[in-house]
């Protein structure tokens, strides 16, 4: 029998031994979670030495939102262990356990301790300076009288006013700065309790702890892992592009935003990204008979949905893997997944709060050309055929533009297999000018009665390049496309012809592509005609 192996059944209702009252509390702490698209799979482990014989070691405090059917224990250690199974129970709260609830009561306490001594400092002052002004008032009496009963003596009238002056000078400052000192506690408490109040309000007042049954062979150490799924946690993607039209190549920075609020923290932990989708099942759906009959009052037929075997992912229990010496992640490949391993240790807190880590830096090859639709913009925008080398996909996601250190803008792109390319905006191009006119319209306006009527249109498009490199334009124009067989619509020529452009291919576009060399101008010219029965309307030309 090997004694680095523990041997594992997966039972989550555990037989009477898991459920003793002898029961012992380890502290365990979050090793490792691999987030999906919305949940993740965490591994908490606890260390513990074991007697020979049963034991049953309970993971206190985990999230109250756990699936209890994803529980699964593992570990490794030298004293031929045996996991006879676990079970989860639910334990309720009086008050949320978090060590920032803790934390922040013992901060409120002790600025409550230190303002109290303030107000006690400021009173005494204020008795003091009080003194200070019942002598003055009492002076001042006395002098009355010793000038009716006696010679005055104006050098002893003197040295009361210098005391009592001297004295109210050290004492209101005083007063002054205890109040506000006083001021910026009460401030600091307020403050305190509002970020309480908010942590309280997120933190579940429930939690689960999870029982393991053991059985040791000899006495020994464990290391003991359980993984559980939880949801409220989620991941998207989230990149920078920067684009060197010089070297022919776009910059990306792949980054992932996790958000999670499973109510509780991941500190340190290794940490994955996964494009798998358990939320979508494991099994296709089936396809049900489609009826047709009259309406009637019929009950909805209950929904199917198939829990992803969330078993089934690995579970490695050595040690944590070596950290890499940049900022980004390992692709490796679990089926059809992709599972991005993040390249150093992350803490990601439970407050919902967005936490950006980088996946990839990517040095992709791109095609840069300009795109002109004249009719809707007089702008012409620069745009990058980018390739993706990278050996997993770019999921769709939000992309921040840079040129250089400038931001230009956001925009997006969708889902992009290995070797698929993508068009990523960068913004209007500032050295090429596009100009549209319309050099010609025509009704039909003859005197001889006619069962058709007509109108002909003709337009000019300049485009112009004011750099100092070669530009190539792609101009986007359209003439009407008819709806009704009645209605004709003819191009009337066109110079130079248009192109075709599978991805700009729709019902009346009209397409041209432009290589213009630096300082180069270049025209297109064209007019098309409509034509309908006289006796209709049309609409749609103005």
């Amino acid at each position: 029998m090997n004694p680095s192996r523990v041997w594992i059944l997966a039972l989550l209702w555990a037989p009477a031994a898991a459920r003793g009252a002898d029961a012992v509390g380890a502290a365990s702490s979050v090793v490792s979670v691999v987030v999906y698209e919305d949940r993740a799979l965490v591994t908490r482990r606890l260390e513990i030495e074991l007697e020979a014989g049963e034991r049953t070691v309970r993971f206190d405090g985990l999230p109250a939102g756990l699936v209890d059917d994803s529980l699964r224990a593992s570990g490794r250690g030298a004293a031929g262990v045996t996991i006879l199974g676990l079970e989860a129970e639910r334990e309720y709260l009086a008050e949320p356990a978090d060590e920032r609830v803790r934390a922040l009561t013992d901060e409120i306490e002790a600025l409550e301790r230190k303002a109290t001594a303030l107000e006690d400092r400021a009173r005494t002052i204020d008795m003091q300076v009080k003194f200070i002004d019942s002598i003055g008032s009492s002076a001042g009496e006395g002098i009355s009288r010793e000038m009716l009963m006696r010679e005055p003596d104006p050098a002893g009238w003197g040295k009361v006013v210098a005391f009592l002056g001297e004295e109210g000078d050290a004492l209101r400052p005083r007063l002054r700065g205890a109040g506000e000192e006083l001021r910026a506690v009460r401030k600091e408490i307020e403050a305190a309790r509002k970020r309480l109040q908010q942590i309280v309000s997120r933190l579940p007042r429930e939690r689960k702890n999870v029982r393991v049954a053991l059985e040791a062979a000899s006495p020994g150490r464990l290391s003991l892992d359980l993984s559980y799924v939880v949801p409220g946690a989620s991941w998207r993607p989230v990149y920078d592009a920067r684009a060197d039209r010089a070297a022919g190549t776009v910059a990306l920075v792949y980054g992932g935003q996790v958000r999670q609020g499973t109510g509780e923290d991941w500190n340190d932990v290794e940490l994955e990204l996964s494009t798998a989708r358990p939320s979508i099942g494991g099994r296709p759906p089936e396809i049900e008979p489609w009826y047709v009959d009259f309406p009637r009052v019929r009950p909805l037929a209950a929904g199917r949905a198939a829990m992803a075997p969330l078993m089934e992912v690995d579970q490695a229990v050595g040690g944590p893997e070596e950290e890499a010496g940049i900022a980004v992640a390992d692709a490796v490949r679990r089926g059809d997944a992709v599972v991005f391993r993040i390249g150093r240790r992350e803490t990601v807190p439970g407050d919902n709060s967005l936490r950006r880590t980088t996946i990839a830096s990517l040095d992709m090859p791109a095609a840069f050309e300009d795109l002109a639709v004249p009719r809707l913009a007089a702008h012409a925008y620069r745009t990058a055929k980018v390739e993706n080398r990278a050996a997993y996909p770019l999921l769709a996601g939000a992309v921040n533009i840079f040129a250089g250190p400038d931001f230009i803008g956001s925009s997006s792109i969708d889902h992009v297999a290995p070797g698929e390319t993508f068009d990523l905006p960068l913004g209007v191009d500032d050295a090429v000018t596009v100009r549209r006119r319309l050099l010609e319209e025509e009704a039909d306006r003859s005197l001889v009665r006619r069962r058709t009527g007509r109108r002909s249109f003709r337009y000019r498009i300049e485009v112009e390049n004011h750099a100092d490199r070669a530009a190539k334009v792609t101009v986007l124009d359209q003439i009407p496309v008819s709806r009704h067989p009645d209605i004709a619509v003819r191009l009337e020529g066109a110079s130079p012809a248009p192109v075709t452009l599978e991805e700009r291919e729709r019902p009346g576009v009209l397409a041209w592509v432009l290589d213009l060399a630096p300082r180069e101008a270049a025209k297109i010219e064209f007019g098309f005609s409509v034509s309908w029965p006289k006796d209709r309307e049309i609409e749609g030309l103005d």
